[in-house]
């Protein structure tokens, strides 16, 4: 079973890219938050990503798995999950918004002409739909750059 993460707000950015390669990652911020992260963990099933190491232990300590991200950088933490739960050959499966964590749905350009510029209309024959946030996703010059570091996050050791 693939496993579903909360992330700190010492990890937003690690979120972000979990949730591009199509893992469920909720994130929270806020003050005085380390119970509330527990017991969503605890409720959830989910694994906290932290680089807080007196919440890791306390969670820890209640049974909640945990990834403690202290001391590395985004590419290490990114490395150290896929690695710590074999997420590899599960990347990219299902594309996820970055933004708010809801499966994109792909759709036709044609369909949401009005939601879009020409340019991707005339460009793409689809594109990926939020239906959480909105947002709408297409394969631009941003898609290579995040492929590309995929691919080197993954090739890294």
């Amino acid at each position: 079973m693939i496993p579903r993460f909360l992330c700190d707000e010492m990890n937003g950015d690690v979120a972000r890219w979990l949730r591009i390669m199509g893992f469920d990652c909720k994130y929270i911020i806020g003050d005085n938050l380390d119970e509330k992260l527990i017991e969503i963990c605890r409720r959830e099933g989910r694994v906290l990503i932290t680089s807080d190491v007196e919440l890791s232990i306390r969670a820890s300590s209640r049974g909640i798995r945990c990834i403690l991200t202290n001391g590395l950088n985004r590419s290490q933490k990114l490395r150290k999950i896929i690695d710590t739960y074999g997420l590899k050959d599960y990347i990219g499966r299902k594309f996820r918004c970055p933004k708010c964590n809801t499966i994109l749905k792909k759709v036709n350009t044609d369909d949401i002409i009005d939601k879009i510029p020409l340019y991707v209309v005339e460009t793409y024959d689809h594109v990926w739909e939020c239906k959480g946030c909105g947002k709408i996703y297409w394969e631009g010059s941003h898609w290579r750059n995040i492929s590309e570091y995929i691919e080197k996050l993954l090739s890294s050791r």
